[in-house]
């Protein structure tokens, strides 16, 4: 639970469909700040499903903008990486983005959105974000 005073958590959900690794050379999953692989969690329909939390900040427009672990990008465009590699690499074969709403309503506690790999530098949205004010949503 958050002291009153502290920024809210946002909890960030995607699910990828389609990932493109190479006929399963690549080992891949979202990247952390520090070059760190999450694997996600397989899904009972081929996807890949990928969570992580954030920090969320009220803007003056009362919507809200947030930084953690898995976020890269400026304030104004955020987004997560779906990276790729050898096995045991370092060197990153492909990244792809997720790229985060501009806009993030303020009561919002949960972001789910599903996507397709397209073997490209950004993901295609199958369902676009969803901002939820309960992050226990499924």
């Amino acid at each position: 639970m958050s002291e009153p005073d502290s920024p809210p958590e946002l909890v960030i959900v995607v699910t990828v469909h389609d990932v493109q690794d190479h006929g399963g050379t690549l080992e891949y999953g979202l990247q952390s700040s520090k070059g760190q692989l999450d694997a996600g969690t397989p899904t009972g329909d081929g996807g890949i499903r990928y969570e992580c939390r954030a920090r969320a900040r009220s803007r003056p427009d009362g919507t809200l903008t947030c930084r953690g672990e898995f976020l890269h990008g400026p304030t104004s465009g955020r987004f997560l990486y779906i990276s790729f590699r050898a096995p045991g690499g370092a060197q990153w074969v492909r990244r792809t983005k997720i790229m985060l709403p501009d806009s993030i309503s303020g009561d919002a506690r949960r972001l789910s959105a599903r996507v397709l790999d397209v073997g490209r530098s950004r993901v295609l949205f199958e369902q676009d974000w969803l901002a939820e004010p309960d992050a226990q949503s499924a």
